[in-house]
């Protein structure tokens, strides 16, 4: 099973657990996170803790301790390592089982100790995909600790499953984080995915696809836009996310959460390999980038209290899309169409059918033609840049590859939500992912149509598929005759 079916089982496991009723944190994704593939006893073995001190006791090239406010871990810190220096370290997942983990962390250290790797490591007492933890401070040392580990016969028999969220190569897993916690913030992350599709009565909608979306958008808002970024630290702080460095600056704080959240967002919507994860190291831990970015997060979190009007709107949108959404499924999308048309001239309500209460939630939301005229000009915008994308990306997958290509990729998008088969070129791909939301894919599908002449009879995306195909070829015979 890939990664990208592992991440839909979890998400799916945790839908499933909010639909029966469990509160869903941060805590209790953790809590499931690490354990993810492995055995659901909790298989302790800090029974080892005082084994590998005594060990290694003797070893002048690396302390190995238990330090009693985080007795969670064993330690394993290389004796001249740099403690400063926590935003160029890579960070190494390598799960062993317990049959397997005392021996096999004594290889892996006797290893470093031999090659004078710096690393800052850590064993926890649980049996996880986490339970040993490497950081080392440099790419060449990591690829030395990965290929030994990697061919080292007794550690690929006591391996285990790998956080799928992360680059995985062989039999360890390796990914960033600075001086956060990259499971952390990741199960932050999912957590609020989750609650917010409960919210919308979304999660039986829960999937890969539709999580980077959420991440995705979100994290614009916050932080290119600063849309209720001063609320948004509040609850970080009030999870106890930063407490590894409480001592910071607010704009420290929010810029490891931003980096570690644009690397989830690379490896969900790229598939970052390994060699993606040290040039985006050296990017986050450059100093002008940290000043730069700090600078601008600092300037949203002081702003972000004046956005209202930003952030007023998008309430208002939120309003819409339901309204919406309950008129399409009495007068399909011309008819919802047309009283919108008609309510951004009159302001009269009547326009706005009863059914399931949409006329009530324009009115209870003061839904005004001025708000929704001004909302309008902003979708339209969007909507021709989707149509433009699509052309372009479409165009190029044509002159690639053949025109089955191009039908099979109009459907993949709009049935599965898959962009695997538009070509990459010049960053298409990844720009149709963040044009088209779940929220309103199908209407950008039924405007590009509409404004092209189409009615739209039948409202099942098959036969919009068949529709935007046809489209497709009639845009295409026009440009061969010009």
């Amino acid at each position: 099973m890939n990664n990208i079916h592992r991440i839909n089982d979890f998400l799916k496991l945790i839908a499933i657990a909010s639909k029966n009723g469990y509160n869903i944190d941060k805590s209790v994704v953790y809590n499931n996170l690490v354990y993810l593939g492995i055995s659901n006893d909790v298989i302790d073995i800090s029974s080892n803790f005082d084994k590998w001190i005594n060990r290694f006791s003797n070893n002048h090239n690396i302390n190995v301790f238990i330090d009693p406010n985080k007795d969670y871990f064993c330690h394993f810190i290389s004796s001249k390592y740099d403690m400063n220096i926590p935003y160029k370290e890579i960070k190494l997942y390598i799960p062993i089982d317990k049959e397997h983990i005392y021996d096999g962390a004594n290889y892996l250290f006797d290893f470093l100790i031999r090659e004078k790797i710096q690393h800052m490591s850590k064993i926890g007492r649980h049996i996880r995909f986490d339970d040993i933890v490497v950081r080392v401070t440099n790419m060449v040392d990591a690829d030395k600790v990965i290929s030994f580990v990697n061919n080292n016969s007794y550690l690929r028999e006591g391996n285990l499953p790998l956080n799928p969220f992360t680059v995985c190569d062989n039999i360890v897993s390796m990914t960033w984080d600075g001086n956060l916690s990259y499971n952390s913030v990741l199960s932050n992350w999912i957590s609020e995915y989750i609650n917010f599709e409960k919210e919308n009565n979304n999660l039986d909608d829960v999937n890969f696809i539709n999580f980077y979306d959420y991440v995705l958008r979100m994290c614009n808002l916050l932080f290119e836009k600063g849309i209720g970024l001063r609320e948004y630290y509040q609850k970080l702080e009030m999870s106890n996310l930063f407490s590894g460095i409480s001592n910071r600056e607010i704009s420290y704080k929010l810029l490891n959460y931003y980096d570690v959240t644009k690397l989830i967002l690379s490896f969900l919507g790229t598939n970052i390999e390994k060699d993606g994860i040290y040039k985006y190291i050296d990017k986050v831990s450059d100093s002008d980038y940290q000043i730069n970015k700090m600078n601008e997060i600092a300037m949203l979190y002081d702003k972000s209290s004046s956005l209202d009007r930003e952030e007023y709107l998008e309430q208002k949108k939120e309003v819409l899309r339901k309204s919406f959404t309950y008129m399409y499924e009495k007068y399909g999308y011309d008819g919802t169409r047309n009283r919108f048309l008609l309510f951004m001239e009159d302001g009269n309500y009547s326009r706005i059918t009863r059914y399931k209460d949409a006329r009530e939630l324009f009115i209870n939301n003061n839904i005004t033609k001025e708000i929704l005229i001004e909302i309008a000009k902003e979708w339209y915008i969007k909507n021709k840049n989707v149509e433009n994308m699509m052309n372009l990306a479409l165009d190029d997958t044509y002159g690639k590859y053949d025109y089955y290509q191009v039908t099979c990729a109009i459907e993949k998008m709009f049935i599965e939500r898959d962009f695997s088969l538009v070509i990459n070129r010049n960053g298409y791909r990844m720009e149709l992912i963040k044009l088209f939301s779940k929220d309103d894919i199908l209407l950008h599908i039924m405007e590009i149509l509409t404004r092209n002449g189409y009615k739209i009879e039948y409202n099942d995306i098959n036969s919009l598929c068949r529709l935007y195909i046809d489209n497709f070829n009639t845009i295409s015979n026009k440009r061969k005759k010009i």
